[in-house]
């Protein structure tokens, strides 16, 4: 799991607009998250797995991408195109990040499905956005 977060994170690592790329420790749960804005929290998991035999698994890796924006504007119809194109950046980090990782495979993991794209719901001026990917995977014990 070391290996694959590091690869990941690597690749997250490429686009330019993030400014905090970390494992999901909560930070968000803070009142000033402890982070630089805008910010990819990453979360592993092996929702699903099988022996193969007695010394090796396969399954399914689950990787949460939490987007995290400190945002602000306005999106509404009538605001002027350009600050409603600002207030939409967001937009394009979501998108370099599934141009970045749909399809992308790792060492330790098949080429990577995006699953979903969630927006969850705060009570705080922060956009924190949820995208789930997931690939194969084959683990032998050492």
């Amino acid at each position: 799991m070391k290996t694959l977060f590091k690869e990941l994170t690597a690749q997250l690592e490429t686009i330019a607009e993030l400014k905090w790329i970390d494992k999901d420790k909560g930070q968000m749960n803070f009142e000033k998250p402890p982070i630089l804005f805008p910010a990819a929290l990453v979360t592993l998991s092996l929702p699903n797995t099988q022996n193969d035999n007695r010394l090796q698994q396969s399954g399914e890796a689950r990787i949460e991408v939490k987007l995290c924006f400190d945002w602000g504007g306005n999106t509404n119809h009538v605001t002027p195109e350009a600050y409603r194109d600002n207030s939409l950046s967001y937009y394009d980090i979501m998108d370099a990040v599934f141009n970045k990782l749909q399809g992308w495979k790792s060492s330790e993991v098949t080429p990577l499905e995006r699953r979903s794209l969630v927006p969850l719901q705060r009570p705080d001026h922060y956009t924190t956005e949820v995208m789930v990917f997931t690939g194969s995977f084959r683990e032998t014990v050492s």
